[in-house]
């Protein structure tokens, strides 16, 4: 898989504004590689690093060689889970929004 370009703060808040929004959460997002990724929980939207899951990927590479199909490192990707320091946070999507507004905005997000 080719890198990813950053999807940018302006992208990132057009797509939470998206009316299926939150049909997709969590949403990742990253550049050249995923980074942070955008989840709701109880009733809060939050803004945190992603944390890869190694004991998921591991099984699921197992899996995937044992039934003679490729295990690739972008498959990690799938893994990578918003459990990490929470970087924004409000309750409810405008004062989210306006939260990653004021964040000092990573380059590479």
């Amino acid at each position: 898989m080719a890198p990813l370009p950053p999807t940018g703060r302006d992208r990132l808040i057009a797509m939470l504004r998206a009316p299926d929004a939150r049909d997709r959460l969590p949403i990742r997002i990253g550049g050249p590689t995923l980074q942070v990724g955008v989840t709701c929980e109880d009733g809060r939207w939050r803004l945190r690093r992603l944390v890869l899951d190694h004991d998921a990927l591991t099984e699921f590479g197992r899996r995937q060689l044992a039934a003679g199909r490729g295990f690739f490192p972008d498959h990690a990707n799938m893994f990578l889970m918003p459990i990490g320091e929470v970087l924004a946070e409000a309750g409810d999507l405008d004062a989210f929004c306006e939260a990653l507004r004021r964040l000092a905005w990573d380059p590479g997000w």
